[in-house]
């Protein structure tokens, strides 16, 4: 199963993102994530996602690019958890930017 968030806007002022499950992801363990960039979006690329704070390991591997797409993905760690994380990203006029949307993990 797979759960994917479209990145649907970004913005350059405040470096938020507008994504499709509204930044509060709900999962079931072992479930892939898959981040989508929108075109027409403002976003050039996402250029890393890591986990925000250490409580618990909440991806695992890491997020990793597809390829060469701007897709990325990983997979949900196997136990109930509530985490936030990081998705650093460039904007169409190179400008780089985080924000800071958060996962669920329901058994």
């Amino acid at each position: 199963m797979a759960i994917t968030i479209i990145i649907e806007k970004g913005d350059p002022a405040t470096g938020h993102l507008t994504l499709s499950d509204h930044g509060h992801t709900t999962a079931t363990p072992g479930t892939k994530i898959i981040w989508q960039i929108k075109k027409g979006s403002g976003v050039q690329s996402i250029d890393k996602i890591e986990q925000k704070a250490a409580h618990a390991i909440l991806f695992k591997p890491p997020p990793s690019k597809v390829g060469n797409s701007t897709n990325w993905e990983a997979t949900v760690n196997p136990f109930p958890i509530i985490e936030n994380y990081i998705i650093y990203w460039t904007d169409e006029k190179k400008g780089q930017h985080h924000h800071d949307p958060q996962i669920r993990v329901n058994n």
